[in-house]
């Protein structure tokens, strides 16, 4: 008999728990008919239905958040409702290296308080010390993992820098480089002033701000007006810039009056100002102000700074403003440069001017719109300066502004330009900006050389899997999603500067080294010889791609490390592999994540595991919705709102905090956390014990026999069919929920069931023909039978379908109830 009193979570969920850990339920090797363990042979030989789903890895450096354990338990319902199918179930447990967010919180909450960085380190040293600390971390992790009750194969828990993994990774890269799909180039990447590394698109995130929009009017050139440099001394400028005006006599004789000469003087940044021929016998010259024109194109930008490595004005080609400005060029002031005006449909002729102020450099839909007008317009091309350094500093052809920091450029700019009278206006306005997901600095595009997949050869296979049906995504409505995200992917940056994380297996014949030159290119060289690309270094023997370093003296392996989503793309098969459990469970079953990692991850592990193994990864996606702070904020240390799961199941028990999760969170959407709900969820749980102590009393003297009745044994009465019929549709709609991932309302209809049907009608109605006494007239031991039957067979039949929903409760009170023939000393291997 179950004990007195109401259910108390904290005493019952951590005997449960120790039991099944014990037994070795969660492991696919576990047989319930003979139980005892498989051998690993015996397993793959073994001809049951198979079930796999990888658990995804939750960062291994820090306490999980109501997220992550959101995620196990939703992972935990599936691989609980399979086993009770009678399927062999795989749950694959990991922990993450987190990559960018590993290393900074590793500095700050490990070495920094041990006065420790990576200046006073080796790179083998921090590696070695965050390795082992990340190790003292991740049994915390997997603690929470058990507490929530998720059943996976803990014994097989795996780090992502495992050295096995390590190799399999490594090996995806050479592959991929031995394809010819992997490359390093200059493009523009993502690059986070803070984290000190290039980052992928969706390493970032949008966030608003108020800022300021500047209106600069831009030097419209006469068709026949010619712009001539001419390279001068220093003495030169300065006597220019002192007197306002110069007299040269080896001006050419082709200049009219009104043409526009620039004076360069050559150094490491090209000072550069300009003049206008005012007087063509004497070769007077005079500097630049506004009334020497009389047309101009303004454009607006945020970002006055980045003015400095324009190469182009953009207009919409239907834009009838600048419908014959088109293929016209204009003086880039301060830096005196004639650039063209193009067109391209992609310019929002509502926004600022219409006029969009082209720096491929520092603007990513810049520069795709560069790379488009270039395909189209091979005999006009245009190119990118970079003008902005990783460290922030202004770098390239940028006279006076050279070596200033962005913030100190934008002031100087903006100066000079009210001095020539070329600002129309300034106004104050919301604007979006790209932040450092981790760090949240403020993001600075820039040109760098990186390491980059070409993604059109994965991806066509991937959009065509989900397409075709061979990977079903839920909700529906974020295969739409998944499909925008891929049509619209551009080739993928996979190197960052860090330290922490998979090392590139490349090696350089000398130190390389990355600058921009004094045109604003980005050149590298290794050792002492200047170098197009990866290929030709190949090629000059100056690089090698290997997983072994070669031999020989002057090696230098790159400082680069991957993308953590490069590493975790691979995770379903790498794990696989390591545990020799390829063939038996790849593909796997059901991916289930957060909805704001499809395009993430669930993409690039859809994209790399066709590409590694020929198979699609899983089969099917499931994309739970988001856990939000109380206040329907999303949660955030900086905001103060966190609430860590162990303080919420330490306060109402594991299974009300899944039960939370299953009957609010809506898929692809946020739910906040509501502890009415939690509060609900464990009187629910109360219920369910009492009305299980309610049977249990009942049926006590029957205990041994009632597992053997069955109903040709009772004379049931109206409302014992109707309850029964009942409980027979809830264990038909639950195979229909389960398999249309609409469990969260097939849990609210149980639950009513449950609570109102069974506890509030049936039991109530029953308890006369339970409690009649000797020699009353309504004693009647059929019907007192036929109760009993039917209490014993609803009670069983709904601790079996909550089981997968709230395990520890149900398996609790499983162990006192009577058994069938064959039953299971564990509800989890049980199946109606």
């Amino acid at each position: 008999m179950l004990p007195k009193g109401p259910y108390d979570p904290h005493k019952y969920e951590p005997e449960i728990l120790k039991w099944w850990l014990k037994s070795k339920f969660y492991k696919p090797e576990y047989d319930p008919k003979s139980n005892r363990l498989l051998s690993l042979e015996e397993l793959k030989k073994d001809k049951t239905p198979t079930y796999c789903i990888i658990i995804p890895p939750p960062n291994a450096y820090g306490r999980p958040h109501m997220g992550n354990v959101s995620a196990f338990a939703y992972e935990d319902l599936f691989l609980r409702f399979y086993r009770q199918l009678g399927y062999r179930v795989y749950g694959q447990p990991g922990k993450d290296h987190a990559g960018i967010q590993g290393e900074i919180v590793v500095l700050r909450e490990h070495f920094r308080p041990q006065g420790k960085s990576k200046q006073n380190m080796t790179r083998e040293e921090f590696y070695k010390e965050t390795y082992r600390y990340f190790q003292t971390q991740i049994p915390l992790i997997r603690e929470v993992e058990k507490r929530i009750g998720l059943s996976a194969d803990f014994d097989r828990d795996t780090f992502t820098l495992d050295p096995d993994i390590v190799k399999l990774v490594l090996e995806t890269f050479i592959k991929l480089w031995e394809d010819g799909l992997v490359y390093k180039g200059v493009r523009i990447v993502n690059w986070c002033p803070s984290c000190k590394t290039a980052l992928a698109d969706v390493d970032t995130e949008k966030k608003e701000r108020k800022g300021r929009f500047y209106y600069i009017k831009y030097p419209l050139l006469n068709t026949d007006q010619k712009v001539i440099t001419i390279k001068v001394n220093q003495q030169t400028i300065q006597e220019f810039i002192e007197k306002g005006e110069i007299t040269l006599y080896n001006l050419d004789s082709t200049l009219d009056n009104g043409d526009i000469v620039v004076l360069e003087v050559e150094s490491n940044h090209k000072q550069r100002v300009a003049s206008v021929l005012i007087d063509r016998q004497g070769k007077a010259l005079r500097l630049i102000n506004t009334n020497d024109f009389s047309n101009f194109i303004t454009v607006a930008t945020t970002r006055p700074e980045t003015m400095l490595g324009d190469t182009a004005v953009v207009v919409n080609p239907k834009d009838k403003r600048y419908k014959h400005s088109i293929g016209r060029k204009v003086l880039l002031p301060l830096v005196w440069r004639e650039i063209p005006i193009i067109a391209d449909g992609r310019v929002d002729m509502e926004l600022g001017t219409g006029a969009l102020k082209l720096t491929p450099a520092h603007a990513p839909e810049d520069y795709e719109i560069m790379l488009t007008w270039n395909k189209e317009n091979p005999k006009e091309q245009v190119d990118y300066i970079n003008v902005i350094d990783k460290d922030g500093s202004i770098v390239g052809p940028t006279g006076q502004f050279f070596g200033l920091n962005v913030e100190e450029a934008r002031e100087k700019v903006v100066e000079e330009l009210k001095k020539l009278n070329l600002i129309e206006k300034i106004e104050t306005k919301s604007q979006i900006i790209r932040v450092c997901e981790r760090c949240k600095t403020p993001i600075e595009p820039l040109m760098s050389s990186q390491w980059f997949i070409k993604i059109d050869a994965l991806r066509k296979p991937a959009i065509e899997v989900v397409r075709k049906g061979k990977i079903k995504i839920y909700p529906k409505n974020m295969t739409k999603k998944y499909f925008h995200w891929m049509e619209n992917l551009r080739d993928w940056p996979i190197s960052r500067s860090l330290w922490w994380g998979y090392r590139f297996p490349v090696w350089y014949k000398g130190k390389p080294e990355e600058f921009v030159d004094e045109n604003g290119k980005i050149v590298t060289k290794i050792g002492d010889t200047v170098v197009r690309d990866i290929h030709e270094a190949v090629k000059k023997g100056l690089a090698v791609v290997s997983l072994k370093k070669p031999e020989g003296d002057g090696w230098i392996q790159d400082d680069n490390v991957f993308d953590t989503w490069f590493s975790s793309g691979q995770w379903p098969f790498v794990t696989l592999m390591k545990w020799d459990l390829f063939d038996k469970f790849y593909p796997t079953d059901l991916m289930e994540t957060g909805y704001d990692i499809l395009e993430w991850w669930v993409s690039r592990m859809i994209m790399l595991g066709l590409y590694r193994t020929g198979k699609i990864p899983f089969k099917e996606v499931y994309l739970h919705g988001l856990i939000l702070a109380e206040d329907g904020q999303k949660m955030s240390k900086s905001k103060g709102n966190v609430v860590y799961p162990d303080e919420v199941i330490n306060e109402y028990g594991a299974d009300a905090l899944r039960l939370f999760y299953f009957t609010g969170a809506k898929a692809g959407a946020g739910m906040p956390l509501e502890r009415s709900k939690l509060e609900g969820n464990r009187r629910f749980l109360n219920k369910l014990w009492n009305i299980a102590k309610f049977v249990l009393m009942n049926i006590e003297d029957v205990y041994n026999e009632i597992p053997t009745w069955s109903e040709k044994d009772v004379q049931l009465k109206d409302e014992d069919k109707k309850m029964l019929k009942e409980v027979k549709t809830m264990a038909q709609k639950r195979i229909e929920a389960f398999k249309n991932y609409t469990f969260g309302s097939f849990i609210i209809d149980l639950r009513t069931s449950v609570w109102n049907t069974f506890a509030d009608w049936y039991i109530e109605s029953v308890k006369p023909r339970l409690y009649n006494k000797e020699g009353s007239q309504d004693k009647d031991p059929e019907s007192r039978k036929a109760a009993q039957y039917t209490l014993y067979n609803v009670l069983r039949t709904y601790l079996i379908l909550l089981h997968p929903f709230i395990p520890f409760i149900t398996d609790r009170i499983w162990q006192e109830m009577p058994k069938r023939k064959g039953d299971h000393k564990s509800l989890m291997f049980v199946k109606d």
